[in-house]
């Protein structure tokens, strides 16, 4: 993932910057329909890069390399998987807000993210090595 590291750790560190930006929205429509579009195009740019990349490389494992019914798996089992992830993170995002409202949850995103960017990105974030 060596040529993906860079290019995913600058959309998640923006994705980052862009979430505390967006906490912090001023009540204008305008300024919040700017802000969020850039937050969920540096929140929904890595998401697509990871899933995509990952059934990618997973495509080319001698176990699935010209198994269209395996590549198929793989693809559904990478996809349920962000899938379950967003459900709960759904659930977690309403807890949040109804304990510490919702400053918390823009704060909970930018740790997730941090945490998505150490383990993706070991190269530019100093994760572990994959």
């Amino acid at each position: 993932m060596g040529k993906r590291s860079p290019v995913l750790a600058l959309s998640l560190a923006l994705a980052m910057v862009s979430l505390v930006g967006y906490s912090h929205s001023p009540n204008d429509k305008a300024a919040n329909a700017a802000l969020l579009a850039i937050t969920g195009f540096f929140i929904g740019g890595p998401s697509n890069m990871i899933s995509s990349a990952i059934s990618a490389d997973l495509g080319r494992q001698d176990a699935v390399r010209g198994s269209r019914e395996a590549l198929a798996t793989v693809t559904g089992i990478v996809d349920g998987t962000g899938s379950i992830g967003a459900a709960g993170g759904q659930y977690l995002v309403s807890l949040i807000e109804s304990k510490l409202g919702w400053l918390s949850v823009f704060y909970f995103f930018v740790i997730m993210r941090s945490a998505e960017g150490r383990r993706t990105s070991p190269d530019a974030f100093g994760g572990p090595e994959t």
